[in-house]
């Protein structure tokens, strides 16, 4: 069984500032020079980001067309904030009852229960 889950080594930019401090504004204006044309996503993924940085966890599943950047830009939003933001690849996911090895049930395994509550 295998899973892709990114774990971003820690990055310097964000090591200088007390990210618990930081804006939904300042967030979105770091990761919008980031990631260039998608303004609108990456304004509710700084926000869903600022969330989280305040013990408001929650697990989120973004969904659009193919190679508009969502992967990318959580790959990006991960880099900034390291052990905060996790990518798991559901493109290979397979329904129940169907033969195949990724199921959704299965999905967030590798994560402790304990893990995704901190």
């Amino acid at each position: 069984m295998s899973y892709s889950i990114q774990h971003p080594p820690p990055v310097s930019s964000c090591d200088m500032l007390n990210i618990f401090e930081l804006t939904p504004k300042d967030i979105h204006s770091a990761l919008n020079s980031r990631v260039i044309g998608q303004t609108e996503a990456t304004k509710q993924a700084a926000l869903q980001m600022y969330l989280t940085l305040h013990n408001h966890r929650t697990v989120y599943a973004y969904c659009g067309h193919t190679a508009s950047g969502k992967t990318y830009m959580f790959e990006e939003l991960s880099k900034m904030f390291p052990n905060f933001c996790y990518v798991l690849d559901a493109s290979g996911l397979t329904a129940e009852g169907i033969v195949g090895t990724k199921k959704w049930s299965t999905l967030f395994h590798p994560l402790s229960f304990m893990e995704m509550l901190l």
